[in-house]
């Protein structure tokens, strides 16, 4: 068990090691607030005793978006756990909030009973990004640990559906799952960074030769890979035919933005009398000082707020690709310490990209590609241009019921 936990913490910790630019003051006492805070909130949820053949987590909106198509069609044989306020699906007795005030009571317990394998790992990693609070991140993903287990251990499914390989709480479920020798499944959220971490689950449906070929260069450790396309998109594949000349654009923006930046850009594109919309990710709570003079769209999926858009603008996000596969071209606006951190410009999904507002701006002004775009996504979704385009939901599901 000892050597499945110190896997574990490695794969969980993977990322912040590689990403982190900022100091994580976070530690015990965060812990305890945090378990403070669910009590008081009356947020204790409740743990499910129903077993049922398929086991969902969702810990965030795209996550879901990711997996809802092929939950939706194994329904009425899954139980699902999941997280976010952002989160609105049909109440059944099947589906459960997940419990984080118990997790982060296990953390706490965590932080004693492993102390010494975490200040092992702490020793051996901290040299890498001393940014990164590892015992606060080793304790947080222990805790999930020692309840996914139980969780699991209740449910006693045949399958475990995540659609993220990286996060705490999903790396917690995966080898709570291979320690109760619960077979994993994989469905990517968003494309591969060459950050991530090696590939672990017992299934994973990519979503095309670009994030196999990532990773294969990361590391693929025992997991039987299928390339089926993007469940997600099905029914948005080369949905829409924007215009030319440029009229309406979409500007989108995340948590990693300089935000400052995007609202100058905005201005810009007001003057020279564009008609703006603006997204903003579920968790980007910043007002922007332009926000009265363009439309916010909120439509429940990112492929709804592309209906009539002529170009969408937006960073490092892959919001790019969702565009390019419903065919609206888009031009990628750096402001973060990354440059292409999907890769997405090398390997063509982008034509145009600046760091530059008043570049941007210049690129749409003698914007005039007129190629379908969507037939730029081919390597990135495999289903593109086959008899299964638009169908990657049932062929996921008719291979998973052959196993």
């Amino acid at each position: 068990m000892r050597i499945n936990k110190v896997k574990m913490i490695y794969h969980g910790i993977h990322v912040d090691l590689k990403r982190d630019k900022i100091y994580d003051k976070r530690n015990f006492l965060t812990i305890l607030i945090k378990l403070l805070k669910s009590i008081f909130s009356l947020k204790l949820y409740s743990l499910a005793f129903f077993k049922q053949k398929h086991f969902f987590f969702f810990n965030t909106k795209n996550q879901f978006e990711a997996l809802k198509y092929i939950y939706n069609e194994l329904n009425i044989s899954s139980i699902a756990y999941y997280h976010g306020y952002d989160l609105s699906l049909d109440s059944n007795k099947y589906l459960r909030k997940y419990p984080f005030w118990i997790s982060y009571f296990f953390s706490l317990v965590a932080y004693f009973y492993d102390y010494q394998l975490i200040s092992n790992i702490n020793k051996k990693l901290s040299f890498q990004n001393r940014n990164t609070s590892i015992k606060y991140v080793s304790s947080i993903i222990l805790g999930h640990y020692y309840l996914n287990k139980i969780i699991l251990s209740l449910s006693n499914p045949k399958y475990l559906w995540l659609s993220n390989d990286h996060s705490y709480n999903n790396v917690a479920f995966l080898f709570a799952s291979k320690e109760l020798l619960i077979p994993s499944i994989y469905i990517q959220h968003a494309s591969v960074s060459p950050i991530f971490p090696s590939l672990r689950f017992d299934y994973a449906f990519l979503d095309g030769r670009i994030a196999y070929n990532t990773y294969k260069k990361i590391g693929i450790c025992g997991t039987k890979v299928f390339l089926y396309g993007i469940p997600k998109m099905d029914g948005w594949i080369n949905r829409y035919t924007p215009d030319i000349p440029i009229l309406k654009i979409l500007i989108c923006v995340n948590n990693i933005d300089d935000f400052q930046k995007f609202e100058k850009l905005i201005d810009l594109l007001l003057q020279r009398k564009y008609e703006i919309y603006l997204r903003k990710h579920p968790y980007v709570n910043y007002n922007f000082l332009n926000e009265d003079k363009v439309e916010l769209l909120n439509q429940n999926t990112f492929m709804e707020t592309l209906n009539g858009i002529d170009l969408m603008i937006g960073g490092d996000s892959n919001v790019h690709l969702e565009a390019a596969i419903t065919n609206v071209p888009s031009i990628y606006f750096s402001t973060s310490h990354l440059w292409d951190y999907y890769g997405f410009l090398k390997m063509g999904l982008i034509s145009y990209a600046s760091t530059d507002e008043n570049e941007i701006v210049s690129i749409i002004e003698n914007y005039s590609d007129r190629d379908e775009v969507y037939y730029r996504a081919k390597e990135f979704c495999e289903s593109i241009g086959t008899d299964y385009q638009n169908k990657s939901t049932k062929k996921i599901v008719n291979e998973v019921n052959n196993f």
